[in-house]
């Protein structure tokens, strides 16, 4: 919603929302709470998945299919968080840690090295996933990371490895058009 009314997708017709009005005239504060906000709740969540990630690892209980799932969509999750808060804020800290002695002195990282941490969760977690089973479509699967992929290489103009993750999907992936319009939004849909 904001980032809608920040590139102009959205147009803002209340007065009363100021911390939007900011983000639809594309002059942001250092006081708008929505700012922090989006700060805080990714690097909440980061630090959830990470708690994940040791906690999988460390566990004696979990067969191996479930360590895979959970291990590739915690490591497919970091990445993309991780990845739109560059997209947002430029250089930020890359956090693989629940351990605040470490997290309390990562700085912000440049966008290169940001990007090579970025990328090693998302083959990960392609690795990961690729020796799970999809369940459904509701959670992060092979072909979320595949196609996630295939934006970040679009981010960062390397063409062909866009274009090899783009065909995987679509000549491997178990999506298609919907012939019939009352279907194309059915939980089971090919097009979902």
């Amino acid at each position: 919603y904001l980032m809608g009314h920040y590139t102009d997708e959205l147009t803002l017709y209340s007065n009363v929302l100021p911390e939007v009005q900011e983000f639809a005239n594309g002059r942001l504060t250092s006081s708008n709470g929505s700012v922090e906000r989006l700060w805080d709740g990714a690097y909440e969540l980061i630090y959830a998945t990470n708690s994940i990630l040791e906690g999988v690892q460390n566990s004696t209980e979990l067969g191996q299919e479930d360590v895979h799932r959970f291990l590739g969509e915690a490591y497919f999750l970091r990445a993309f968080l991780h990845f739109h808060l560059m997209e947002l804020f430029g250089p930020v800290p890359f956090i693989d840690s629940t351990n605040f002695d470490i997290n309390s002195k990562v700085g912000r990282m440049d966008l290169e090295p940001l990007s090579i941490l970025i990328l090693e969760d998302l083959m990960l977690a392609k690795e990961l996933l690729a020796q799970v089973e999809s369940v459904d479509n509701y959670r992060p699967n092979y072909w979320t990371v595949t196609a996630f992929l295939a934006r970040f290489y679009l981010y960062r103009e390397e063409w062909s490895n866009a274009l090899t993750e783009v065909l995987e999907v679509e000549n491997d992936g178990p999506f298609g058009l919907e012939e019939d319009l009352l279907l194309v939004f059915k939980k089971d849909s090919p097009e979902t």
